[in-house]
């Protein structure tokens, strides 16, 4: 999927990297429903969780330390 080259620069984008933790996050879901308990729920439940991931790929380290490109 992603072409790993630690010699050439990246093409990928820090704004396509945030929009797409963005996107992974909101996909994350532990308690279903649509009432507003079940959101609460969910939101406390996976707080740790988008953390984690915004923490581990950030738009910096996923250009300059993990190179990942388009």
């Amino acid at each position: 999927i992603f072409r790993i080259d630690k010699h050439k620069p990246t093409d990928l984008h820090p704004l396509k990297v945030v929009q797409g933790i963005q996107e992974l996050c909101k996909r994350l879901i532990t308690v279903p429903g649509e009432d507003r308990l079940s959101i609460q729920a969910n939101a406390n439940a996976t707080l740790l969780m988008k953390c984690l991931v915004r923490a581990t790929l950030c738009a910096k380290r996923v250009t300059e330390e993990f190179r990942l490109s388009s």
